[in-house]
C-alpha cells in the first residue's frame, strides 16, 4: 500500500483480475485502516470470460465481509466515540464563551393515506387534488391542513452560564387557527422537540432513547458498522450505521455521517424509531440533522433540523402527516451586549410575539424561510372555509376537544372571538343519592371580553333535594391574557363563593366532579354535605418553575341529612351529647409548587389537569403547604396542618417507565373529625391518578399520614416479543401499587379525648394501620383504551369497607 492506493489481485477459475481503487485509511487518533477479510466477485452470463479474451471491464462488484460475531471494538465505534469527544471538547470551551443565534421553525400538520381519485373527496372538496404535497416519507400524497411558524432568538452567556429564548415572530395558518388558543402548540412542541445528539438520552414523543453518541451508554445499545465511504459537501465523510441490540429497547436505527478530518465532526445524521418499539399510534418517523462551521468562525454548531412522521390510529383511518423544518443561523461570537436574549434579567422563555414590532421582524427574516407552497396552503383555505359544512366540522371538533360551546364564531379570530363559552357541556347533567338527577348549567369569560377580568361559574340544581347549588369566581389577572385566565405565567387575584354539595375523599380529575364519566360509580355514596364556601385566592408563577398560592378560607359546612353533627363532653363518669348544626372554619393557607426545569406553556392548560401532567411529569414536583386555622370570622378552632409532596416519572430504559407520588403531611392540633385526613380515593369506573382504588370516602380518618402511588409502565418488556400482536399494536402491561399508613395521635382520638365530634358509624380511626392495594392493567388496548383490575391486600377496618376488588378504565390517546 502506498499512500492511499492498494492492487487487488485475485486468482478465479486460473484467471486473474486486476483493480486498481484508491481506498482511505481512517484517521482518527492516529491511522486505522480498513481491513478487507474477503472479496467476492459476482458475474452475470452476460459477463462470462473465455481463456485468451484479455482485458475485460466489470460494471459491478460486490464486497462483502465473512459472516462473524459482532465485535464491540471495531472501527466504527471508535469513529463514533472519537466525534463524540470532539463534540464533548467543544461544548466545554463554548461554556466559557457568549454568542447568540437565531431559529426559524415551520411546523406542517397534514392528511394523508387517502386515495387521491376518492370520489367522496373529489365530489366534497373538488379543488383538493390542487393542493397536494408528496410525503418526504414514502412519497404518497399529503394534503395540507395547517402550519405554523416561530422565529426566535437564543443568547448564550458564558458569564452566567445561561441559555435564554426569545420568541420574536408567529403565524399560524390552517383549519385549527380558529380553534388553537396555544394549548395545542405548546403540546406539538413537547411532542417534537429539540433533540440533542449528544446527551445520553434523547426524549421525543413523551418517550425517552438512549442516544447513539453517548460516550457511557452508547455501547451498550447499539451495534456500529463502517459502511460507506461518500463525498458528502465536497468532503470525504465516513458512514456510520446504528442498530439497536435489542429491538425492544429504548433505541433508534439510523446513520451517521462523520467526517475524515481530525477531529472527526458529525456532518449528519439521519434515524428513525424502529417499528419494534410500537408507539402506539406512531405509522413512519424520520429525522435528519445537519451540522457544520459557522461563518467567520470554526465553531461546529447545529444548522438544520427536519422531521417527517405520520401516525394512523387503524390501517384503514385517514393518517395524520407532521412535517417539521428548524433551521439555525446568524451564529455571533461577539454579540452586542444590548441584545435582549444576553439580558440576566431575561427569563428563559420570553415571548415578543405579540410586541408591534413582531410583524415587521418575521417580515425581515422569514422571505428566506416562508416556501411558495404557503401560498397554496392560504388558497386552499379561503376555498374550504366557503363550504357551510366547515363551520359545522370545526365547531363540532372544538366542543370535542375543549367541552365548551362557543357564542362567537370568526374566521378572522383565535378561538372565533368569543366572549364567552358555555360549559363544560360533559356537566349538564349528573346523578348521585342526595340530589337523585342534577342538572347544571355554567360558563366563563375570555379575554375578548376582558383581558385582565374573568368571570366563571354554574347554576346547578337536584331533582330530589330540590336545592339549588351555585359557584360564582371572579378573577383579576395582573397580567394581561389572550384568552382564558389560565394561561401561564399566572398572576392573579380570585374571589370565589360557592354553595354546593361535598364529598370528602372522593377526587375528580381537574375538579369534573360533575362530569359524567366520573360520576358513573359514584352515585350510591352517602357521607356527603352541604358547603358554603367562601376564598380570596392569590396566585404567582415565578421564574424555574416556582409558583406561590396564599388562601383565605371560611366554610360553613352541614350534614345532608339535616340532623348536624355530635358532640360527646366526658366529666368523669358523665357524658353529654350535643347537637352542632354545622361546622365553621376559618383558615389561612400558603403553598409552595416548585418544579425545577419545568417550561412554562402559553395556553389555557391548568397545571393540575390530568393533560398538563402527563407533560410535566418529566421534572420532579415538589409542593410544600401549610394552614392554619383560626377562631375568627366564625371560625371556631386554632389548628394547624402541614403537607409535602412529590411526583416524577422515572425512566428505566428496557423496562419502560415509573411513576411515582409520595404524600406526608400531619394535623398538629385536636380538630372536628370533618376537617381530619381522609385518604384520596376513587370510587368511579372512570381511572383517575393518585387515588386509592379500593376504598371508600370517609372510610379511614386520622392526622398523620404518609402515601405512595406508583405505576410501573412496561410498554414492550412483555407482549413486545410476541411477534403476532406487533401488527396490530401490541397491549402494554401495567403494574400499579397504592400504599398508605395512617395514624390517629391521642389529641384526636375518640378513646383519648374528653370532648369530640362522633365519628360516623361508617368511618373508622387509623390506629397506625397500613393499607395496600395492587393492580394489573392492560394499555394500548385498540391503541386507545386501557383496563386496570385492583386487589385490595389488607383485610377490611371499616364497616364501609368495599369489596375486595375494582376495575377501571379510561379512553386517552398516549405514546
Amino acid at each position: 500500500m502506498k499512500g492511499w492506493m492498494r492492487t487487488i489481485t485475485i486468482c478465479l477459475l486460473s484467471f486473474f483480475l486486476e483493480a486498481n481503487a484508491p481506498l482511505r485509511a481512517l484517521p482518527v487518533e492516529g491511522s486505522l485502516p480498513v481491513v478487507l477479510d474477503s472479496l467476492t466477485l459476482t458475474l452475470s452470463p452476460a459477463d462470462s470470460l473465455s481463456p485468451g479474451l484479455g482485458t475485460t471491464q466489470l460494471e459491478d462488484v460486490l464486497v462483502e465481509g465473512y459472516r462473524s460475531e459482532y465485535d464491540p471494538d471495531n472501527p466504527a465505534l471508535t469513529l463514533v466515540q472519537a466525534a463524540a469527544l470532539a463534540h464533548r471538547s467543544d461544548k466545554e470551551r463554548l461554556d466559557s464563551l457568549t454568542f447568540s443565534f437565531h431559529k426559524r421553525d415551520r411546523l406542517t400538520l397534514s392528511l394523508s393515506n387517502f386515495d387521491l381519485e376518492s370520489s367522496f373527496l373529489n365530489k366534497l372538496f373538488p379543488f383538493f387534488r390542487e393542493y397536494v404535497l408528496p410525503s418526504k416519507l414514502d412519497g404518497s400524497w399529503t394534503l395540507p391542513l395547517s402550519r405554523r411558524y416561530t422565529l426566535s432568538e437564543f443568547g448564550y452567556s458564558g458569564r452566567t452560564h445561561k441559555l435564554s429564548e426569545v420568541i420574536r415572530y408567529k403565524e399560524h395558518a390552517g383549519l385549527d387557527e380558529n380553534i388553537d388558543d396555544g394549548t395545542m402548540t405548546s403540546s406539538l412542541e413537547e411532542l417534537f422537540p429539540h433533540i440533542d445528539l449528544f446527551d445520553d438520552n434523547l426524549f421525543l414523543l413523551q418517550n425517552r432513547f438512549v442516544s447513539p453518541l453517548s460516550l457511557s451508554r452508547g455501547s451498550s445499545f447499539y451495534r456500529y458498522y463502517l459502511s460507506d465511504t461518500l463525498i458528502f459537501r465536497g468532503k470525504v465523510v465516513y458512514a456510520v450505521d446504528f442498530l439497536p441490540l435489542d429491538e425492544n429497547s429504548p433505541s433508534l436505527r439510523g446513520r451517521l455521517t462523520i467526517s475524515a478530518g481530525y477531529p472527526p465532526r458529525l456532518m449528519a445524521v439521519e434515524f428513525t424509531i424502529p417499528d419494534e418499539r410500537n408507539l402506539n399510534f406512531l405509522d413512519q418517523i424520520k429525522i435528519r440533522q445537519e451540522f457544520g462551521s459557522v461563518a467567520a468562525s470554526d465553531e461546529w454548531m447545529l444548522k438544520e433540523e427536519t422531521l417527517a412522521a405520520s401516525f394512523k390510529l387503524y390501517r384503514e383511518l385517514l393518517s395524520l402527516y407532521v412535517e417539521q423544518k428548524r433551521e439555525y443561523a446568524g451564529y455571533d461570537f461577539a454579540p452586542s451586549d444590548t441584545l435582549r436574549v444576553l439580558d440576566p434579567e431575561t427569563p428563559p422563555i420570553l415571548d415578543l410575539s405579540d410586541a408591534p414590532e413582531s410583524e415587521a421582524y418575521g417580515a425581515a427574516l422569514s422571505h428566506e424561510f416562508l416556501l411558495v407552497e404557503d401560498d397554496g396552503l392560504r388558497r386552499f383555505l379561503e376555498q374550504i372555509k366557503s363550504f357551510p359544512l366547515y363551520k359545522t366540522i370545526i365547531d363540532f371538533s372544538d366542543m370535542v376537544s375543549r367541552g365548551y360551546l362557543r357564542t362567537m364564531w370568526r374566521h378572522d379570530k383565535v378561538y372565533g372571538g368569543s366572549r364567552f363559552d358555555i360549559g363544560p357541556l360533559a356537566s349538564f347533567w349528573s346523578r348521585n343519592s342526595t340530589e337523585g338527577i342534577r342538572l347544571r348549567l355554567g360558563g366563563r369569560t375570555t379575554g375578548y371580553l376582558h383581558n385582565r377580568l374573568f368571570l366563571e361559574g354554574y347554576l346547578a340544581y337536584g331533582t330530589l333535594d330540590r336545592r339549588w347549588k351555585y359557584e360564582a369566581t371572579l378573577t383579576y389577572s395582573f397580567n394581561r391574557r389572550r384568552y382564558f385566565r389560565y394561561e401561564f405565567p399566572q398572576h392573579e387575584l380570585s374571589l370565589t363563593y360557592r354553595d354546593d354539595i361535598y364529598l370528602p375523599g372522593q377526587t375528580f380529575e381537574n375538579n369534573e366532579k360533575d362530569n359524567l364519566l366520573y360520576n358513573l360509580g359514584t352515585a350510591f355514596l352517602t357521607n356527603r354535605s352541604y358547603r358554603k364556601l367562601a376564598s380570596l385566592e392569590y396566585t404567582n408563577d415565578f421564574k424555574a418553575g416556582l409558583r406561590l398560592k396564599l388562601r383565605a378560607t371560611r366554610f360553613e359546612d352541614t350534614p345532608v341529612d339535616g340532623g348536624g353533627y355530635v358532640r360527646v363532653r366526658r366529666a368523669g363518669s358523665d357524658t353529654t351529647l350535643l347537637r352542632v348544626p354545622k361546622l365553621t372554619d376559618f383558615a389561612l393557607l400558603a403553598e409552595v409548587r416548585w418544579a425545577p426545569g419545568e417550561r412554562i406553556y402559553n395556553g389555557s392548560m391548568q397545571r393540575e389537569s390530568p393533560f398538563f401532567r402527563r407533560f410535566q411529569r418529566e421534572v420532579p414536583v415538589f409542593y410544600l403547604c401549610h394552614e392554619v386555622g383560626l377562631p375568627v370570622w366564625g371560625g371556631e378552632i386554632r389548628r394547624h396542618k402541614t403537607e409535602f409532596s412529590v411526583e416524577h416519572r422515572l425512566w428505566m430504559d428496557k423496562a419502560g417507565r415509573m411513576d411515582y407520588r409520595v404524600d406526608l403531611g400531619k394535623i398538629w392540633n385536636p380538630v372536628p373529625y370533618p376537617l381530619l385526613y381522609t385518604p384520596p380515593v376513587n370510587r368511579a369506573f372512570w381511572f383517575n391518578d393518585n387515588a386509592f382504588q379500593v376504598m371508600s370516602p370517609y372510610e379511614l380518618i386520622g392526622d398523620e399520614w404518609a402515601t405512595v402511588f406508583l405505576q410501573w409502565h412496561l410498554r414492550g418488556l412483555l407482549f413486545g416479543h410476541l411477534k403476532f400482536l406487533k401488527k396490530a399494536g401490541p397491549p402494554f402491561l401495567v403494574l400499579s401499587a397504592n400504599y398508605l399508613y395512617g395514624n390517629t395521635s391521642k389529641k384526636n382520638s375518640q378513646a383519648f379525648q374528653s370532648e369530640i365530634f362522633v365519628l360516623p358509624t361508617v368511618s373508622a380511626e387509623m390506629n397506625r394501620i397500613h393499607y395496600a392495594e395492587i393492580g394489573l392493567g392492560i394499555e394500548n388496548i385498540l391503541r386507545v383504551i386501557r383496563i386496570d383490575v385492583y386487589r385490595r391486600l389488607t383485610p377490611a377496618i371499616s364497616p364501609i369497607s368495599p369489596a375486595p376488588w375494582a376495575v377501571r378504565a379510561r379512553i386517552g390517546l398516549t405514546f
